[in-house]
């Protein structure tokens, strides 16, 4: 992991080893890597505590985790969790509100499960299933690079803590 662009930072006793994002730009730069091509199915976790909205385009508040061009999980400005997929025949990612909101100020634990096969996508808030979505096409995956508080091409930066944020190869 390289850590680039004004390097987000752990911060001290009571928030253990969380990453702090100061909304402005910092982020977390994973290169490219064979570990990081899921195949059809994988899941990402993370628990995160925003302190602010953070600095969006198109109000859409802070970037979770990104891996361009194949899938985004983010906070909007309104709390609420979304998440996109880039799917196969479709250049647009398209943001899927999934109804649960991360509030400021707050520890909540995420998981999202893309099940590429079944074509659905599951979001949990705090261990309890909040969300079942489907999307049409098959998902396309990418070499891109991967990213923890920002997206690689517009500004999306996530303000407050990302903590234990985990990627499987499984649902």
């Amino acid at each position: 992991i390289n850590a680039v662009n004004d390097q987000p930072f752990a911060v001290g006793p009571g928030a253990g080893s969380a990453l702090e994002f100061d909304g402005n730009g910092t982020y977390v730069h994973v290169d490219s890597d064979d570990s990081l091509d899921f195949g059809k199915n994988f899941t990402v976790e993370a628990w995160v505590h925003p302190t602010g909205n953070g600095n969006g385009s198109s109000a859409t508040g802070g970037m979770i985790i990104s891996k361009q061009n194949s899938f985004r999980l983010a906070r909007f400005e309104d709390s609420s969790v979304r998440w996109a997929v880039r799917q196969e025949n479709d250049p647009v990612l398209e943001w899927h509100n999934t109804g649960f909101l991360a509030p400021l100020d707050q520890w909540t634990h995420i998981t999202m499960t893309l099940d590429s096969i079944d074509r659905e996508v599951k979001l949990y808030g705090n261990g309890v299933l909040v969300s079942t979505s489907t999307f049409n096409f098959p998902m396309f995956f990418t070499d891109q690079p991967l990213r923890i508080g920002d997206d690689v091409v517009k500004p999306h930066n996530f303000e407050g803590y990302i903590d234990e944020v985990r990627l499987w190869n499984t649902t």
